[in-house]
């Protein structure tokens, strides 16, 4: 029979007394949050967010993206390292640093 070995930090977890969650300190002075509904606001993201994909040939990104498009999502471009030209009627640029000048997003996709 094989003994099982555990990490002194490991121990140091289970031997710490239990503190319920309503009594922890929080990290923020905010008001407390209690789901998405709470928080989607703060993400200030909507029709006109300019959304760029980076690994933007790929399978996977290239799916998304027509799917995406036909939601209506404001893709303005794509990265995939090494291409330039253009992938599903945007342009494709081969590195971050040209897309953010050329492209101006607001936020990204990422596809590896």
């Amino acid at each position: 029979m094989a003994l099982l070995r555990s990490s002194p930090a490991s121990l140091a977890l289970r031997t710490q007394p239990k503190v319920p969650i309503a009594s922890r300190r929080p990290f923020s002075s905010s008001r407390a949050h209690r789901g998405y509904d709470d928080t989607v606001q703060n993400l200030r993201i909507g029709k006109h967010t300019r959304v760029i994909y980076q690994g933007f040939t790929g399978r996977v990104a290239t799916g998304n993206a027509k799917d995406s498009l036909a939601y209506g999502t404001n893709i303005v471009g794509g990265v995939t390292p090494g291409k330039e030209g253009e992938h599903l009627g945007l342009p494709l640029l081969p590195n971050l640093r040209k897309a953010k000048e050329q492209l101006k997003p607001d936020a990204t996709a990422v596809f590896v």
